[in-house]
């Protein structure tokens, strides 16, 4: 009963507002009838909340069932600090150093684990990978001293940018959400994951590394422009895992039409990679792991082929191309071999999982592998 008594406070006031809604929108509507353009359909919807009900917890997989220039706003603007996120960042002309130090800490901190033989969960040795690079790379400090600070940073730009005060709450509630999509865009294991659960594919990488490299110690980027089936393994691994699934929204410039429908300047448009790299049209045995697929071909993941667009395409094209194109997860593969804990199926579980309307998706389940130095008897 208590529930019901606030409905009835409030029922005079939603009736009221109906017809007030009504006669707003007969005022916009033009004296003359005008030829109705033939718009892009839409799945069915419900009144108020539209297709909220029909989105999931992965917004990429919800869009693609649902279908078989970025906008600006003062939400938009407000939440991303001016716009001063990942996905508007400028580009930096070169952090080699960073990444060379970065990589020689990861394989000397793996090393220690393959002397005892103690599985590692790459997902935290990737992570702390790729923050220390990030972190390096954006404010000049390494992770373990930036992060004692990070927090006075969001505190500094909202009492600078005199935004809307009703933002506040939400931009700090979302602050940690874009922090972990900014981590988990950089940190993919899906590589090691997919030549873990192909242990034939991760062979012929491995005897691809180690014969370009020899016994010069370790593969150097430039040497890494050389190993042609490790590209093909990181096409491959960005068509099926894509970054991030859903490109960051865009909006048209102008009139045009796509397929017969008429699309008005400043429509939201929002692209399904995930859903693009799947499609049998341009894809065959889209589900399966075959970086043979790529050989000869000139398709790459730089914005050039729009069957294929991992890190988007355009200007405004993922920042984090640059950084993930040099993981060098040669590295991985020359010093060691890996194998699955005792007791784990080979089959691994590739299951993805994201939070909600997560702008980046994640392996559901932790990749524990066993690092084995090569130059040990297996």
């Amino acid at each position: 009963m208590a529930l019901i008594a606030p409905f009835f406070i409030w029922l005079p006031f939603l009736l009221l507002l109906i017809p007030l809604l009504q006669l707003k929108k007969k005022q916009h509507l033009p004296n003359k009838p005008q030829k109705q353009n033939p718009l892009p359909p839409s799945p069915p919807k419900l009144p108020l909340i539209g297709n909220l009900h029909q989105l999931g917890s992965s917004l990429h997989q919800s869009l693609w069932q649902l279908s078989k220039n970025r906008p600006s706003s003062t939400g938009a603007r407000r939440l991303t600090y001016n716009y001063l996120d990942i996905g508007f960042s400028p580009y930096v002309q070169s952090y080699r150093k960073i990444r060379e130090e970065e990589v020689d800490k990861m394989v000397n901190s793996i090393s220690a684990s393959s002397s005892s033989g103690v599985p590692v969960d790459l997902m935290e040795k990737l992570f702390a990978f790729a923050a220390s690079i990030i972190f390096r790379i954006a404010i000049l400090r390494p992770c373990s001293e930036a992060c004692t600070e990070l927090s006075w940073i969001g505190w500094v730009i909202d009492r600078v940018s005199g935004v809307h005060k009703e933002l506040d709450r939400t931009s700090k509630e979302l602050d940690g959400f874009f922090q972990q999509n900014l981590f988990l865009g950089g940190i993919d294991v899906w590589a090691m994951a997919e030549l873990a659960n192909n242990p034939g594919l991760m062979k012929k990488a491995q005897e691809e590394v180690r014969k370009c490299i020899g016994n010069k110690g370790k593969v150097t980027e430039t040497e890494t422009d050389h190993l042609q089936y490790l590209k093909m393994v990181i096409k491959e691994t960005l068509r099926l895992h894509p970054p991030a699934p859903m490109i960051l929204p865009r909006e048209t410039a102008s009139r045009c039409k796509i397929q017969g429908y008429d699309i008005d300047p400043k429509t939201l448009v929002l692209v399904n990679a995930w859903a693009i790299a799947r499609d049998l049209r341009f894809w065959k045995d889209p589900e399966e792991f075959i970086p043979e697929r790529f050989d000869g071909s000139s398709v790459d993941y730089k914005g050039q082929h729009f069957e294929f667009l991992p890190f988007g395409a355009g200007r405004r094209v993922c920042p984090g191309i640059y950084i993930w194109e040099r993981q060098r997860w040669s590295l991985d593969l020359q010093i060691f071999s890996w194998k699955l804990p005792d007791g784990m199926e080979e089959d691994l579980n590739m299951e993805e999982t994201s939070g909600s309307l997560s702008l980046t998706v994640s392996k559901k389940t932790p990749l524990n592998l066993i690092p084995v130095k090569f130059c040990q008897k297996e």
